[in-house]
């Protein structure tokens, strides 16, 4: 497990700090076998080098930054938003209050899963 001693990870190309409440905020590209019984998680830094840290097997707290960000895409698309990377350019669609409702509900769930992916890194799991 990674431990606060061990931040900030530093980019081997600019030289870029990411502290450990930063991790999650990177871009996932996903994960590896260490080679020793062990795995990595894989994020991109801003200049586009891939960066690892060693995680622990199965899901955990480390995934919760990502669940996150994929929910906040559900909720936008519940409320009618056109996909962020939609060419040409969309706009809203008209929407149910049932689907508003979810929307909401889901954007408040992944809310509670950033905050634990925050604090994840400085909760000591053993």
């Amino acid at each position: 497990m990674i431990t606060a001693n061990e931040w900030p990870k530093r980019c081997t190309c600019c030289a870029r700090p990411y502290y450990a409440g930063e991790w999650t905020t990177l871009s996932f590209v996903g994960y590896m076998d260490d080679g020793d019984g062990g795995r990595l998680e894989l994020r991109n830094c801003s200049c586009g080098t891939t960066l690892s840290i060693a995680i622990e097997m199965g899901l955990s707290w480390a995934l919760a930054g990502d669940l996150a960000e994929v929910l906040r895409c559900d909720a936008r698309e519940l409320a009618g938003c056109p996909p962020q990377y939609a060419w040409p350019p969309q706009s809203k669609r008209v929407v149910s209050a049932d689907d508003e409702q979810e929307s909401v509900r889901l954007e408040k769930i992944a809310d509670e899963l950033s905050e634990i992916a925050k604090r994840g890194w400085y909760v000591d799991e053993d």
